[in-house]
């Protein structure tokens, strides 16, 4: 019984602070999202010298704002009971790499997991946690995508500025991409037009994440102004 309550424990902190950082993000967010979802395609763009460095202010904003949706997915996705961390393919238990690999397409729960695996408690001599997880959390390609999307249930429009901006995120693997007169399209592109971005991710902050918030603050007893 104790090692089932510190496993409830450690998935129910991970819930928190998760949430935590999307609230704290998302005031920034809806900021940065006015000003980035109106750029591409702009007649007044600045060029050459000053477009290279407006292009990384762009980048940087669009790397945030990604991140702002992969951290709602993986947060909601463990708070329904899912494993968010990427699971050793390579692992010798042979129904650890059976859902590793199904973890690409669709969520494993963390109940199914813990029928394999359990928690590790080194007393600060090494990594706590399980043996089976991977240093990274699950693909953002696949949050947004297959049973994973269906799972989460998040509101199209929603999903449709998540793969968007996670195209435009990417971008910063290629800082000088948008310097040239030609950028590179976002096949996405279609998928947002006419979608006001600021007003999709306010509605889903309001709607979605801070009843979530509320619910898990109240039932833990949360006092952030007792949090130095």
């Amino acid at each position: 019984m104790k090692s089932v309550i510190f496993e409830k424990l450690h998935c129910d902190t991970l819930i928190t602070v998760g949430l935590t950082v999307i609230v704290c993000v998302a005031a920034w967010v809806n900021e940065a999202s006015t000003e980035v979802c109106t750029e591409r395609g702009d007649l007044d763009f600045p060029r050459s010298p000053f477009q290279t460095v407006s292009i990384q202010e762009r980048l940087i904003d669009c790397f945030l704002i990604g991140t702002f949706f992969e951290i709602a997915a993986t947060s909601f996705l463990l708070d329904k009971g899912f494993v968010v961390h990427m699971l050793r393919g390579g692992n010798n238990n042979n129904n650890i790499r059976r859902l590793a690999q199904h973890q690409k397409t669709t969520p494993v729960k963390i109940a199914d997991l813990l029928q394999y695996d359990h928690f590790q408690d080194y007393k600060g001599s090494g990594r706590n946690g399980l043996e089976s997880l991977r240093f990274e959390t699950v693909d953002y390609g696949w949050l947004y995508a297959n049973d994973y999307e269906r799972e989460l249930g998040f509101d199209q429009a929603f999903c449709s500025l998540a793969r968007y901006y996670r195209i435009e995120r990417n971008m910063i693997h290629f800082p000088l991409a948008g310097a040239s007169e030609k950028q590179i399209d976002n096949p996405e592109s279609a998928n947002v037009n006419g979608l006001d971005h600021t007003a999709v991710i306010t509605d889903f902050i309001a709607k979605s994440i801070i009843p979530l918030f509320e619910k898990r603050r109240q039932q833990y007893n949360i006092n952030f102004s007792s949090i130095s």
